[in-house]
């Protein structure tokens, strides 16, 4: 006995594509959800400390206005990042993959990063596994999560402190983790 179960498997893959979008759709709403939060508590932060700057200035307080115009940068480039992640967002569905050298990778970003380790007094460590074979990646969008995770380490990392960032080969994967002393 024969039957054709076409009709089933394509149920059953058209019942499977509405699960996988529902949970795209739902990621997305959750990072808007985040992402918009993130947007309101720096632009409360900017327009409190552009009043308060603003007020300072009149009373001649330049010091105390200083401050408040430090805040506005750093929400500033707070918002700049969260852009910067939005656009990203929309660049996982087209990903540019090639062969590279993670190692090679990492390292670029490391180098990037020195400097704002020095000024902290800060110390990078970056331990590779160098047995790791090139991979098919998108070398930019990795570059930039890497990036991403040694500013948020420095960041977090007091004066003196160290970030070790080390990639290894971990059963059937290969990965990338960062520590910090903070």
């Amino acid at each position: 006995v024969a039957q054709d179960i076409t009709a089933q498997r394509q149920a059953e893959k058209e019942k499977l594509d509405l699960v996988v979008q529902g949970e795209r759709s739902k990621l997305v709403r959750d990072f808007v959800t985040a992402l918009s939060h993130d947007f309101r508590t720096s632009l409360a932060t900017i327009e409190t400390s552009r009043y308060l700057a603003d007020r300072l200035m009149q009373q001649e307080q330049y010091e105390k206005s200083i401050t408040k115009l430090g805040a506005i940068r750093r929400a500033v480039n707070h918002m700049s990042v969260q852009i910067e992640n939005l656009n990203a967002i929309t660049t996982l569905n087209n990903l540019q993959r090639s062969y590279c050298d993670l190692n090679e990778l990492v390292l670029d970003v490391v180098d990037e990063c020195l400097e704002k380790a020095r000024q902290n007094n800060q110390m990078i460590m970056f331990q590779p596994n160098g047995y790791i074979p090139q991979l098919k990646i998108d070398a930019e969008e990795l570059r930039r999560a890497v990036r991403e995770l040694l500013r948020n380490a420095l960041s977090f990392t007091p004066t003196g402190g160290v970030v070790t960032i080390k990639t290894y080969i971990a059963n059937d994967h290969i990965d990338i983790s960062v520590h910090d002393t903070g």
